[in-house]
Formats: structure tokens, C-alpha cells, sequence
């Protein structure tokens, strides 16, 4: 092998390090929306969707935090899917992912925007 395409022993070493990271999966959990205005109202309907693939013959857990609650488990099942929530996810509200051991996987924090001043506001 020439020099120009010889990897030095350390890098070497974390690209092997890297590719065997590289073979599990990350778990991710998306809200939608992840935000929203206070306008609509206190509480609002997300869409979530999972997947956590480490070993999909585990089933997963979410859990919803609200502020100043304890988390209170929401699904439990298959390591990949969506659902949406009920009309009751509000700002601060937490949607915790975990595997099977109890291990949070990923989190995700809704958030919510003011009115501006003079604004409608629904239900008012």
C-alpha cells in the first residue's frame, strides 16, 4: 500500500470503531409540532413517531411527563410506529422513549409560543 493511502494505526482504529457503532440504530421520536401558539388554545394534538431498533423483538414504552407530574405511560409495543396523541399535550409536556430495561432512549419537549398582544384566542 503507498504511503498517500496508508491510514495512520489510530485512525485506523476509530473508523473500526465507527463501523461497528455504525451497525446500531439510534433510536429517534418525533412530535408534530414540536411548537405551537398559545392562540389555538392550551393543548394540542402531536403526531409521534418511534423507532428504536436495537432489538425489535423488545417492546418500548412512552411515557408523558407534564410539569410538575410524574411521567404516565402512554403506549407500550412495537419498537417502530406513530400514533397521535389526545388533545391534551401542552407546553413543557415530555414524551419520554424507553426500551425495555427502563432505559430512556430519547425524549422530546413540546413547546408553545404567546399570543400576541390583542390576538384571539380560541375558546375565549
Amino acid at each position: 500500500m503507498s504511503a498517500a493511502r496508508r491510514m495512520p494505526r489510530g485512525a485506523a482504529l476509530l473508523a473500526a470503531v465507527f463501523a461497528i457503532a455504525g451497525c446500531r440504530h439510534r433510536a429517534s421520536l418525533e412530535m408534530t409540532p414540536s411548537n405551537f401558539s398559545e392562540c389555538g388554545g392550551p393543548n394540542v394534538v402531536a403526531h409521534v413517531k418511534w423507532r428504536a431498533s436495537d432489538n425489535p423483538d423488545d417492546p418500548i414504552s412512552i411515557y408523558v411527563s407534564s410539569v410538575g407530574q410524574p411521567p404516565k405511560l402512554w403506549y407500550t409495543g412495537a419498537h417502530s410506529g406513530e400514533l397521535d396523541t389526545g388533545p391534551w399535550m401542552s407546553d413543557g409536556a415530555t414524551l419520554l422513549l424507553q426500551d425495555a430495561r427502563g432505559k430512556v432512549l430519547a425524549r422530546r419537549t413540546m413547546t408553545s409560543t404567546d399570543c400576541p398582544p390583542g390576538a384571539p384566542v380560541a375558546g375565549h
